[in-house]
């Protein structure tokens, strides 16, 4: 329990810094750099997934079920897909000429291998049940960083705030992360004196293949949006759109942090055949999560255009967006970590097929709306999409396990 409280708190510290974070960098660039430096970020988080190859839900989930406390990382191999990734970009910058600086690409290829390296170290340390140190580099130690090089160059008036600028930081502070990682890995698997086994490269791209998919679905669903307002409006609606989504994800922390615990009982609980005993305590933690949720939809209701303004007078506009975008997370909340029972459960399938339908949806429903009504169109293509993708989660589940993980906790 004590791990439990000190890894929830640490999370809330992380999203409270990374907030701090983004109304910094917001107030630095302005509206359209912040628009643009979103836009590359979106690509980099769902280039860090590719350049994990599903390596991180594999690693987690073998570790819970047969408690595995020694792995060899695959660390070359996420290296290799990050090399592979880099050359792309510059091939397509040579061969049509796009509008982005090499320095850039070499920047956010930096970017993408630290926080892979990064995510692979954590993975590892939640499946052996150190949540609280996998915590620790992107919940602190990252954002902490990134807060005090804006503040020095700021103060001190070093450089001139430029989007290469703030990309060099977020390598600084990646390379902080990963190395704050592996001193815990390092102790971790001293500590067990655990021998050292290879596994071929082969092996694990075979068996995380199910888990890139998902992974790489999942984070398309969640930056659709992003991607479709940076392709057919002004940076600065991207801008407004990344402001009011950052701050609605407040609603959805506590199911994340909730799942992170969950995740790894879920799978041990139903490789030993005893899911339904763990059906209870769901139930229990995904109620706790929604009134929460609700009590936090009512202050920013209240409060969201003050927030929006700590961006930017111009952010402002977003608070209409920012209500819809709450309401989505209402959403995701109410239903439990659906997704993570399915998948956890042997049923990466289900989740897949459920999550690729969702991305059309939410796509195809942006590139209708947005146009018309800008970053509030995205939000409700959002919401839509949302409710499509956790009710039909919902039923599958319900189909297969014999109850529901969503606030009504229907049973067969």
């Amino acid at each position: 329990m004590k791990n439990i409280i000190s890894s929830f708190t640490l999370k809330i510290l992380g999203i409270v810094l990374s907030f701090i974070t983004s109304v910094l960098i917001a107030r630095y660039l302005g509206v359209d750099l912040f628009g643009s430096y979103t836009l590359l970020l979106s690509w980099v988080n769902i280039l860090v997934v590719v350049s994990l190859f599903g390596q991180e839900e594999l690693i987690l989930k073998q570790a819970a079920i047969s408690g595995i406390k020694k792995s060899r990382m695959p660390d070359k191999l996420t290296m290799i897909i990050s090399v592979v990734i880099m050359t792309f970009f510059l091939l397509l910058k040579h061969r049509f000429n796009y509008e982005i600086e090499i320095v850039q690409i070499f920047l956010i290829s930096a970017i993408i291998v630290f926080l892979a390296l990064n995510r692979i170290r954590q993975s590892f340390l939640r499946g052996v049940g150190q949540q609280f140190q996998s915590y620790l580099s992107d919940s602190l130690v990252y954002p902490l960083t990134i807060i005090l090089f804006l503040t020095i160059i700021n103060k001190f008036e070093i450089l001139e705030f430029r989007l290469e600028i703030v990309l060099l930081i977020i390598v600084i502070a990646s390379v902080f992360a990963v190395s704050t990682s592996s001193v815990f890995l390092n102790r971790t698997i001293t500590s067990k004196n655990e021998k050292n086994t290879h596994v071929s490269y082969f092996k694990r791209i075979k068996e995380a293949k199910y888990f890139l998919l998902l992974s790489l679905s999942g984070i398309l669903f969640m930056n659709m949006n992003i991607l479709v307002l940076g392709t057919i409006l002004e940076p600065k609606y991207t801008g407004i759109y990344v402001a009011a989504d950052r701050i609605a994800a407040i609603l959805g922390l506590f199911l994340f942090v909730s799942n992170t615990f969950l995740a790894p009982r879920i799978a041990k609980s139903y490789n030993q055949g005893n899911t339904l005993q763990k059906r209870a305590s769901i139930l229990y933690v995904v109620r706790l999560v929604f009134l929460v949720s609700i009590l936090l939809y009512i202050f920013l209701y209240l409060t969201g255009n003050k927030i929006l303004s700590l961006y930017g007078t111009e952010f402002i506009n977003g608070y209409n967006a920012l209500m819809i975008l709450c309401a989505s997370q209402i959403v995701n909340v109410s239903f439990g970590p659906v997704g993570y029972v399915l998948s956890m459960t042997g049923r990466e399938k289900i989740v897949l097929v459920v999550t690729i339908i969702s991305i059309i949806l939410l796509s195809s429903i942006s590139l209708i709306l947005a146009p018309l009504y800008g970053v509030m169109g995205a939000a409700i293509s959002m919401l839509i999409s949302m409710t499509f993708y956790n009710l039909s989660l919902s039923v599958f589940s319900y189909k297969a396990l014999g109850f529901d993980v969503s606030i009504l906790g229907v049973k067969l």
